[in-house]
């Protein structure tokens, strides 16, 4: 989805981060688009500095996914997210909120929320000012071990 989302927006660099099995395919898939760059696996603050100098990050995925690590950590440091309407995503980014959901094979819905947020600086910083407080409200590690230890006290016998 992002190779063809690049090819239509020859102005906008694109950053895919990451491998997998279809990364050679990928690659061959991108060829002679000049505006994609593959970096391949990045962790730990070469990864978070990826996300700093991000504008938006895209989330494409086209099967069911339970809860993404990389919406919260792009968020967390206040970067909006487009991401596919699957899964446990949708409770991550709020719609027009935090971020933007499309359907996972909209071309054009992608291509849309990507321009808004790319030429729209009020758009992009309320977008990544609201992601930001949103983490910071709803997903802080001390409450996550709170429930956590609460729902293992009622699971475990006494």
């Amino acid at each position: 989805t992002i190779i063809e989302i690049a090819s239509e927006l020859p102005d906008i660099q694109f950053k895919l981060v990451g491998t997998g099995p279809q990364e050679q395919w990928l690659h061959k898939r991108a060829h002679g688009i000049q505006n994609i760059q593959f970096l391949g696996f990045r962790q730990g603050e070469e990864l978070m500095n990826l996300y700093r100098t991000a504008t938006v990050v895209l989330l494409p995925s086209r099967v069911e996914e339970v809860f993404p690590l990389s919406i919260l950590e792009a968020m967390s440091i206040g970067v909006p997210v487009i991401a596919s309407q699957v899964g446990g995503v949708q409770e991550l980014v709020q719609d027009r909120g935090t971020g933007f959901l499309v359907r996972p094979t909209d071309l054009q819905a992608w291509i849309e929320a990507i321009l808004r947020l790319v030429y729209d600086d009020q758009l992009q910083k309320q977008m990544a000012d609201a992601a930001q407080e949103r983490i910071a409200r709803e997903f802080k590690q001390e409450d996550h071990y709170s429930r956590l230890m609460e729902l293992y006290a009622e699971v475990m016998p006494h």
